[in-house]
């Protein structure tokens, strides 16, 4: 079992080993859902290296347990963009970031799009990215406004193609985010006094 609770420790660990043998005293990340940077908050700790992570801030701020997560094993994480930073600073007051979310067939329709116009076969996770671009270069063509669309692809799909393989049978299933089902358990959490 893997303590970060994926296979990125594979490369984390050697990365902080080399670095702390080099006499690197920190190291600094980004991460999306937060596998990544646990993987490296979890390497940092073994070497004695400091962490610090940067979690793409719609994540940050749904899903608090990777961040959690990556604080025990002694990083610093921060929502991505912020205002600790100048460009985050930006970007937040110029409203330039827009979270939204795609259901999961779009996302791998959009997936297996790029794969086979990029031949880059993209992690489940970006994918909401490359649909989001997609949409938004669909509206442009659509409106006859130019566009700048900027995205980036993390990880590869190798170790997903189960997934791929469920989305090609049509047999995943799109949903809404029970938010009221969400509200109700987490009144049903204990109350823990630090």
């Amino acid at each position: 079992m893997s303590p970060a609770g994926s296979h990125k420790p594979n490369t984390s660990v050697p990365q902080a080993f080399y670095n702390a043998r080099q006499g690197i005293k920190k190291l600094t990340t980004e991460t999306g859902a937060g596998q990544w940077g646990t993987a490296l908050a979890f390497a940092c700790s073994i070497f004695g290296l400091e962490c610090e992570v940067w979690q793409v801030r719609a994540s940050y701020d749904a899903k608090p347990y990777p961040k959690t997560m990556m604080q025990v094993y002694g990083a610093d994480v921060h929502p991505s963009p912020s205002d600790l930073t100048e460009s985050g600073r930006k970007i937040l007051e110029n409203g330039a970031v827009e979270p939204r979310a795609c259901p999961q067939s779009q996302c791998f329709d959009a997936g297996v799009l790029f794969a086979r116009g990029e031949g880059i076969l993209a992690a489940p996770e970006p994918t909401h990215a490359i649909a989001a671009a997609v949409a938004e270069a669909q509206g442009g063509k659509e409106s006859g406004e130019e566009k700048v669309i900027l995205t980036a692809v993390c990880d590869h799909g190798h170790l997903d193609l189960a997934a791929y393989d469920n989305h090609l049978a049509d047999n995943l299933v799109d949903y809404g985010y029970p938010a009221a089902a969400a509200e109700s358990a987490l009144t049903r959490l204990p109350q823990i006094n630090l």
